[in-house]
């Protein structure tokens, strides 16, 4: 039988269901939608933490938002796209991972930090990004409703 859990995540409460739980490998359902969440953090047999033995690690990074900007998605850093994980037009929910960014030797997972439609995503798999850089983009919010 499934775990639940409560979580509180970027301010809202989330009802998560742990599936599958594995050496380094978690599957949970937030909703309707379901993930596999797949972690190297520690790396195993390395306590210095410098990289040194070339093994990739992950870890999530915060997007940085525009200034005043709830709708364009900016890079924390300076790197590679390793890879997209959305499309213009799929929904995403505040947490979700939209791409993921490779910096010295670790991949880092750049999520979503809102609920929200993808517009648009800026950058292709394989390019370079640099510092503040708009990667992804949401359709604009219906303040109305608000």
């Amino acid at each position: 039988m499934p775990r639940e859990l409560e979580l509180l995540v970027n301010g809202a409460r989330r009802q998560v269901k742990i599936l599958a739980e594995e050496r380094n490998r978690v599957r949970f359902s937030i909703g309707e939608r379901t993930y596999d969440v797949a972690y190297e953090f520690p790396v195993p047999g390395k306590s210095s933490g410098d990289g040194a033995s070339g093994e990739r690690r992950s870890a999530i990074s915060r997007p940085r938002q525009s200034s005043g900007n709830r709708n364009e998605v900016l890079a924390p850093i300076p790197g590679l796209v390793a890879e997209i994980c959305v499309a213009p037009g799929e929904p995403v929910i505040a947490g979700a991972v939209l791409l993921k960014l490779e910096a010295m030797k670790m991949q880092n997972n750049i999520v979503s930090p809102r609920d929200g439609v993808i517009a648009e995503v800026h950058v292709e798999k394989g390019a370079e990004v640099g510092d503040h850089q708009v990667l992804v983009s949401f359709v604009a919010e219906n303040v109305s409703e608000k």
